[in-house]
């Protein structure tokens, strides 16, 4: 049987526009290869970004919306005490008490000196103007060191880059599944065969 040629291979396979176009953005959230990709691709970080983080925004006060509403209609004395110790802020120091006005000030200049867009724009323009780094680095161990500097696009960069460039992996565990499998041993429970799968590829 004749084999088709490798580019028609990969239209058929990647035909997908969202296919392909997860694939731009998962190479341009690699370090070793940013540069290898279109300005449009980062736009669609960069909206993709703002979505996720004006989604956790609606969640977190969705949940904040719910405690307090919790507390108002039927919750118990012990409760709202403990609601309210977990809410207090840490002991300040006499000189933080002292400037805690002007500390606050300080607070509410910072959070609003940048909006959320202008940060994500400030993350992208910063990890598109560090170098590319060697084809031998793990991409995933890099980001976990920069994400103190670059919070949103590091946790982004984890969601991509977590997914398997290949299918070996999950085609070696249906081998191990059926090497565990056996005729001899059909009477294994699902939980059972599941352990010993999970241990035969683990330890």
């Amino acid at each position: 049987m004749r084999t088709p040629p490798l580019h028609r291979l990969s239209r058929t396979r990647y035909g997908d526009e969202r296919i392909r176009q997860f694939l731009d953005e998962s190479i341009a959230l690699d370090p070793r290869f940013k540069m290898k990709v279109r300005d449009e691709v980062w736009t669609r970080i960069e909206k993709e970004l703002i979505r996720r983080t004006s989604q956790q925004a609606q969640q977190m006060k969705q949940e904040l919306e719910g405690t307090a509403g919790d507390h108002d209609d039927n919750s118990s004395d012990e409760d709202c005490g403990a609601a309210v110790t977990t809410l207090k802020k840490p002991k300040l120091s006499a000189l933080e008490e002292l400037f805690a006005d002007e500390d606050m000030v300080v607070e509410i200049r910072q959070e609003n000196s940048f909006s959320t867009t202008e940060k994500i724009q400030e993350e992208i323009q910063r990890y598109r103007g560090l170098p590319s780094t060697l084809t031998s680095v793990n991409p995933v161990t890099w980001w976990w060191n920069v994400r103190d500097t670059m919070p949103m696009l590091s946790n982004l960069a984890t969601r991509y880059l977590c997914v398997q460039a290949s299918s070996t992996p999950s085609e070696r565990t249906f081998s191990t599944a059926r090497d565990t499998i056996s005729r001899e041993r059909v009477c294994l429970s699902p939980e059972k065969a599941d352990m010993l799968s999970f241990l035969k590829k683990n330890c």
